[in-house]
């Protein structure tokens, strides 16, 4: 399941497109902070971060993703800024190891299996065209997409594009994950976002 906070999209028309910058060391404390937060989960405690970063103060879209032997365990994000960067993480931790409707919650016996991989996101924009081949010729940069027709919307992070290597296989794969036709993209409202990835080892 992913949150995809539609609403509030106009927001990303008039915030800057900016990406954080982040050394080492601010990715691996915000691995552990979201290993730590599923771990004491099991335990009924909540994650109690301490020296918290001056740059995860910042208010930023985040996706928490886990993985088991390679394949999606969980996956669930904001795509529009909702709270500061390392209290998203601490609710997309959660969300995604118990919350994920495609899978059933994580189990403690999982826990040493996964590997978590977080993504932080610039706002969404919107990108206005008239045939297909603008919109193919967009998807050169590799970003990641939301499709929105109707009631109906999906996104996919830019890390998809490392198993849907074509524009067309990307888009057609992504209309149907929103329950659409496979050439809705074709006619559909398109916004794109950059992100940065970083996972445990």
């Amino acid at each position: 399941m992913i949150k995809v906070v539609l609403l509030v999209m106009v927001l990303g028309f008039f915030m800057e497109r900016r990406m954080i910058n982040l050394n080492e060391n601010d990715k691996q404390w915000l691995l552990q902070l979201s290993r730590e937060t599923i771990t004491q989960s099991f335990k009924n405690r909540s994650a109690e971060p301490q020296n918290i970063p001056d740059i995860f103060y910042d208010k930023m879209g985040t996706f928490v993703t886990l993985k088991k032997n390679g394949d999606l365990r969980g996956c669930i994000g904001y795509l529009i800024p909702q709270k500061m960067i390392y209290q998203d993480v601490i609710d997309n931790s959660i969300n995604s190891a118990f919350y994920d409707n495609r899978f059933s919650p994580l189990l403690k016996t999982e826990l040493e299996l996964i590997k978590i991989e977080i993504s932080i996101l610039t706002p969404p924009t919107q990108f206005e065209y008239t045939t297909k081949e603008e919109i193919i010729y967009k998807m050169d940069e590799k970003p990641g997409v939301i499709l929105k027709n109707g009631a109906r919307s999906a996104t996919f992070l830019p890390q998809v594009w490392e198993q849907l290597t074509t524009p067309i296989a990307f888009l057609t794969n992504l209309s149907l994950k929103a329950g659409l036709s496979p050439d809705s993209w074709q006619y559909s409202e398109i916004f794109t976002y950059k992100n940065i990835h970083f996972s445990e080892n």
